[in-house]
């Protein structure tokens, strides 16, 4: 089986549940997707491969002798901030679904299970797990009382640690440290009625970039090229339609950008 540089069994998916039968299917599924199973019947196993073979994601049930899944989450998580884990259960309880997200889980499936939506939700973890491997996770990141450690995948705060869940860290901190630029737009506004002029308005707004090059005034005309702003914000508040639009489609009269 091949193994990234981490030790990582790229195709392999750990498969945990006490029903043979359920065990059977899973493994079918998944082999001939492409992926290598990994089969145990209880959490004593499951850590055992784990620990063995690196897998690239695993699929759990939460029913599980002697502990069950919920303590099994936490032992995988403790071990490994970026496997993905999918917890595939006959348990339909709101409480139980929020209870495996915030252990650790990044997914939640209720049995009985439709074969294509499990196969896809495995191959949707696999190409994130992947793509997350790629990035260098990097040293821990601190802004004022803030320190988000992505190896172990807490965010502290004034001393209080919290484990982050799968989908609150589901971002890339290499591409978080890039930075971008905003162009402010101020357009001012004079609303009439009729021939009379009632008063001077004025609106922003805000367009973010990592082009370093191109002046305000281009990067604005480019993005007003790709979308349109007549189309996407609604009329200006307290303006008729017509008014609306013309303030919209007014000319631009002042530009500033800075640094963000």
């Amino acid at each position: 089986m091949g193994r990234d540089n981490g030790g990582r069994n790229r195709r392999a998916v750990l498969l945990v549940d006490d029903e043979q039968a359920v065990i059977d299917l899973l493994a079918a599924i998944v082999q001939q997707a492409g992926f290598a199973p990994l089969v145990a019947k209880n959490p004593k196993t499951a850590i055992e491969l784990y620990e063995k073979e690196h897998p690239l994601l695993a699929v759990i049930d939460l029913n599980l002798r002697p502990f069950d899944g919920f303590a099994l989450i936490i032992d995988l998580r403790r071990r490994s901030a970026q496997l993905p884990i999918i917890v595939l259960t006959g348990r339909d309880i709101e409480e139980d679904k929020v209870r495996a997200l915030e252990m650790g889980a990044d997914d939640y499936v209720v049995k009985p299970f439709g074969h294509r939506e499990i196969l896809a939700r495995i191959r949707a973890h696999a190409r994130r797990s992947d793509a997350g491997q790629a990035d260098e996770l990097g040293p821990a990141l601190e802004v004022g009382a803030l320190r988000l450690d992505p190896e172990e995948r807490t965010l502290e705060r004034d001393g209080v640690s919290t484990r982050l869940t799968g989908t609150e860290f589901r971002y890339r901190p290499v591409a978080c440290r890039k930075t971008y630029r905003l162009i402010v737009v101020r357009k001012n506004v004079t609303v009439e009625k009729g021939e009379q002029r009632l008063f001077d308005d004025y609106r922003y707004f805000f367009y973010l970039t990592n082009d370093w090059h191109s002046t305000p005034a281009e990067i604005v005309f480019q993005a007003n090229d790709r979308c349109n702003q007549e189309n996407l914000h609604a009329p200006v508040v307290g303006l008729e339609d017509n008014l609306g639009r013309r303030a919209l489609q007014a000319p631009v009269d002042t530009l500033d950008s800075n640094g963000a």
